[in-house]
């Protein structure tokens, strides 16, 4: 769970203001039980229906104590703010980009031997079919030297895909083509998107950026940033890059501060997430995040699919909940 921030001022729901826990819906709607939960102080977790067999959604929601300004502040540095032992490595990327920004970015020894036989169809990590190639003929060049070369070669891989979605958004990540059918990127977010209802109705001017990116101007008095990070969860070590941008609401309005995020791209199992976050206020001024994330997951079609959902969403339930306790934790102020 990472976040892409950003919040509208042009669109305040009617209902916010007096039911800060409805402001996700007709996306998500909150029981009784879950309201009394949050205010307990417990976090909130579970799986949300999305009409499509090859994604997952979730919802989780709990207490925070923070301000909208600081929760700002956090945000916009999300490679420092989800550093952990389950997410050892983090890095930002500048504008434009540096080899320093993925200084710190490693490939699991498991990948780097995988990257030797990686053809079309068949790759352990999510490449194009061009960087298969490229990263083969690295390793071929290095010798001795192989692992280290592919290292190199990886992040340069990297910092090119960032590099190229600034300049021309999705349509410049080309597809992955790890398994048999190649997964197009600009796609798969449109896709998860549409399903989004919660974007569109809380903020529809971010989730047009993000759509257009980045051909539409970034809407008023918001910021952004990108970063990537390296996350522990079973089965696989995995290494993920996002896009974050944050705006801050009018004074006395819920959502006091709305987030969307998107995932650009993640070296196993996502093919593409988008996110969305709320910091509301209940009127005797406890603060809650509540958030919602849509992802476009592999394996989950096909022979045994009910059986792996199970077990992914047992999963992502887990992952989500440390990840969402640690970030509420340190957002603590």
């Amino acid at each position: 769970m990472t976040l892409a921030c950003i919040c509208l001022t042009a669109y305040v729901p009617q209902h916010a203001a007096r039911d800060p826990f409805s402001v996700l819906e007709p996306a998500v709607t909150l029981t009784r039980e879950d309201r009394d939960d949050l205010r307990a102080g417990r976090t909130v977790v579970r799986s949300l229906d999305t009409g499509n067999p090859s994604q997952l959604a979730v919802f989780i929601g709990g207490r925070v104590t923070t301000t909208p300004e600081q929760f700002i502040v956090d945000i916009l540095e999300s490679a420092r703010l989800w550093k952990s032992p389950k997410v050892p490595s983090t890095g930002t990327f500048r504008e434009p980009v540096r080899r320093e920004d993925v200084a710190g970015m490693t490939l699991p020894a498991d990948d780097v031997d995988a990257l030797r036989h990686c053809r079309p169809g068949d790759c352990d990590v999510k490449l194009t079919a061009p960087e298969m190639a490229r990263l083969r003929e690295a390793i071929a060049r290095a010798g001795a030297e192989w692992r280290a070369a592919a290292q190199h070669e990886f992040r340069a891989i990297v910092l090119e895909r960032i590099a190229a979605y600034r300049r021309s958004g999705l349509g410049a990540l080309r597809s992955f083509h790890d398994h048999r059918d190649p997964v197009d990127p600009a796609y798969v977010f449109s896709s998860l998107l549409a399903v989004s209802d919660a974007a569109a109705a809380v903020a529809p001017r971010l989730a047009a950026y993000f759509e257009r990116f980045p051909d539409v101007p970034r809407p008023e008095s918001s910021s952004e940033a990108m970063y990537w990070l390296e996350t522990t969860h079973p089965p696989k070590r995995t290494i993920q890059a996002w896009h974050i941008a944050a705006q801050l609401q009018p004074r006395h309005t819920n959502p006091e501060v709305v987030v969307l995020s998107r995932q650009l791209f993640a070296t196993h199992y996502v093919n593409g997430s988008v996110a969305l976050t709320a910091l509301v206020q209940d009127t005797g001024g406890q603060r809650y995040l509540l958030y919602v994330n849509r992802s476009a997951v592999d394996g989950l079609e096909g022979f045994l699919s009910g059986l792996r959902r199970f077990f992914v969403e047992r999963r992502v339930h887990s992952g989500a909940r440390t990840a969402f306790e640690h970030l509420t934790g340190r957002l603590t102020h």
